[in-house]
């Protein structure tokens, strides 16, 4: 009895996880404040004159600003990781 109920609920959270990480929602409440201020240090350039954008899904973000351009990589338990700084 056990099992079947852990061969349910494991692909359910699964599937959860995989829907809620990465959406539109989860960029905006929770990744995209984490991303800017990063994004702030590496081009040397205020949060306010960021602008950022999808470019794979909501798991690979393009961010320009003040002349420079990186594009960042999300990574499960890690955060953002710098793919590309271009000036």
């Amino acid at each position: 009895m056990k099992l079947k109920i852990l061969l349910i609920i494991i692909p359910l959270v699964y599937i959860w996880g995989c829907t809620v990480l990465g959406s539109k929602e989860w960029y905006e409440g929770y990744g995209r404040p984490a991303l800017l201020k990063k994004a702030a240090f590496d081009l040397d350039c205020p949060e306010s004159k960021l602008r950022d954008q999808a470019l794979s899904g909501y798991f690979t973000i393009g961010v320009s600003g003040c002349g420079k351009k990186a594009s960042y990589k999300y990574i499960d338990t890690i955060g953002w990781m710098t793919n590309t700084i271009s000036k």
